[in-house]
């Protein structure tokens, strides 16, 4: 992917541009990556990106949302060495299921969630109270703004072997249109 195009999909949306301002984001701001994430991934993954823009910044507040519960986001480096815990072997099994490199960027939801990003792109959740992993947006930037204002657009993955899963108290199986598909032959 060209730079431009990880700056297209990184742009933050204007619904949600006064929320990072009021966090502390401007214009040209740029924090310096660890020396473990430089290591681990380079500069070329989108992660690299969103982390030089927004390390450090805790955006928006939990509360009512526009379709769903709103959440706030605090960015930082998932998996480095002041982290609590180390990657979870759970994120890399859905590495080798999505056949990209996942990196967090982010807790949100008081922190109950990961936010993790593809290298392509895409935008994943990991919900830390249960073993669930979502789908957060085709981008960042749509990610950003669905929880940043509570837009209804996550979308769970189902593990191997699983035929269901609870989604806002209502059950949806694999043939589900809200299940993210990504195995052959069934990409969303």
């Amino acid at each position: 992917m060209t730079k431009k195009g990880i700056l297209q999909l990184l742009a933050i949306p204007t619904s949600v541009v006064d929320l990072f301002l009021h966090a502390g984001w401007y214009e040209g701001r740029s924090v310096a990556l660890p020396d473990d994430f430089l290591k681990r991934f380079g500069v070329e993954h989108p992660a690299a990106e969103v982390l030089r823009e927004y390390a450090g910044l805790h955006v928006g507040a939990v509360g009512n949302g526009i379709e769903c519960a709103r959440s706030d986001i605090l960015f930082m480096y998932i998996g480095g060495p002041n982290y609590q815990t180390r990657y979870p072997e759970d994120v890399l099994e859905w590495e080798q299921r999505l056949q990209t490199r996942l990196v967090g960027i982010a807790e949100a939801h008081n922190r109950h969630e990961e936010l993790y990003l593809a290298s392509d792109g895409r935008c994943f959740a990991r919900w830390l109270v249960s073993d669930d992993f979502y789908s957060e947006g085709p981008s960042f930037a749509s990610a950003a703004e669905s929880i940043l204002l509570g837009l209804n657009r996550s979308k769970p993955l189902l593990q191997p072997g699983q035929e269901s899963t609870d989604l806002g108290g209502r059950i949806v199986t694999r043939d589900s249109p809200e299940v993210y598909k990504y195995g052959p032959g069934e990409l969303s």
